[in-house]
This record gives structure tokens, sequence and C-alpha cells, in this order.
């Protein structure tokens, strides 16, 4: 199994751009927002579609 934040979030895969004077604590704000929110869930339902069933 492998997937980018990206492509579930945006639809498509997504590069942020990190350079000199940009808001760090903003980005990885953000970062922790869409994981609680979609890529967290999406993990969720992805592994338990791979584990064996009792």
């Amino acid at each position: 199994m492998r997937e980018r934040l990206g492509s579930p979030v945006y639809g498509q895969d997504h590069w942020g751009v990190v350079e000199p004077g940009v808001n760090l604590s903003a980005i990885s704000a953000d970062l922790v927002e869409k994981m609680q929110s979609v890529g967290l869930p999406w993990l969720s339902i992805a592994t338990s579609r791979m584990l064996p069933r009792p």
C-alpha cells in the first residue's frame, strides 16, 4: 500500500513550497490538520481491508 497525502486531499499529487521566510508553523499546522481529517481515516480504512478476517 502506498499513497501520497496530496491525492486524497487535492485529487492529485501536491507539493508545498518551503523557502526562506515561509511560515513553517502554518505549514505544519495545515499538514497536521490534513493528516487528522483525511490521512489517518484513509489509512484506517485501507489497513482494515488488509487484515485477515477471524
